[in-house]
């Protein structure tokens, strides 16, 4: 029998059940900014589709970030005047954007994020990566990358070609930014190392290595479902 569920704080760790159905395919990817999420994908994706058998579909993938802003690209009342990402946002727009949209949450840019994940988690062969994502592809093999800020800023300075104090306030202003909204609409949520399938600690690894260390993790996750220790998906 699983642990009792705490209805006040749905996210919380003691909700996820102990086991779950999965799809066999199907990859969730959650970190910070600057974690090394988008990198991971960059190379997990062709590795990924080189693997595939010759019958299995191509892989689909979902950004959250790219979501929210298509979102934040269209026009809405209440915007500050001249207020409005630009289709390659720098990290100082989005520490703006994320400080304004903590603010109003009458825009509800997350909901319209979170509805088009659990959409696009109805199915197998699909990536979907995101600060959250894990949360909303239930049935997905979820990795979680996790960095120390410091190194999360210094790989924004060299990204921007900023100071490195400058990509720390970054760094530290869109996470208490984004710590206010998840308090509010994810009550109980967390990244518990307990909650995921895979956890890496992305520091001091060439990024050729993730996409490794990932299949890896993947090779052995399947295994324990072969093992009948975690139930697949029934397609």
């Amino acid at each position: 029998m699983g642990p009792t569920p705490d209805l006040t704080r749905p996210f919380a760790r003691k909700n996820l059940l102990p086991k779950r159905p999965y799809f066999l395919n199907q990859f969730s990817i959650t970190g910070m900014t600057g974690s090394g999420k988008s990198a991971l994908v960059e190379l997990l994706l062709p590795e990924l589709d080189r693997r595939r058998e010759p019958n299995d579909p191509p892989y689909e993938f979902l950004s959250g970030g790219k979501i929210k802003r298509t979102e934040a690209l269209k026009p809405r009342h209440g915007y500050p005047k001249g207020f409005r990402l630009k289709e390659s946002p720098s990290e100082a727009d989005m520490v703006a954007f994320t400080a304004w949209e903590a603010e109003h949450p009458e825009f509800k840019f997350d909901e319209v994020c979170d509805e088009q994940i659990r959409k696009f988690s109805t199915d197998d062969y699909r990536v979907c990566e995101g600060r959250l994502a894990h949360l909303f592809m239930l049935h997905a093999f979820k990795i979680l990358i996790r960095c120390n800020p410091r190194i999360r800023a210094e790989r924004r300075a060299k990204k921007y070609g900023v100071p490195y104090l400058q990509a720390m306030s970054w760094i530290s202003d869109r996470d208490d930014n984004d710590r206010r909204r998840y308090e509010i609409l994810y009550p109980g949520y967390d990244w518990n190392l307990d909650d995921f399938d895979l956890v890496i600690t992305n520091e001091g690894i060439a990024e050729k290595e993730l996409a490794d260390i990932a299949l890896n993790g993947h090779r052995a996750w399947l295994k324990r479902i072969a093992s009948n220790l975690i139930v697949p998906v029934c397609n």
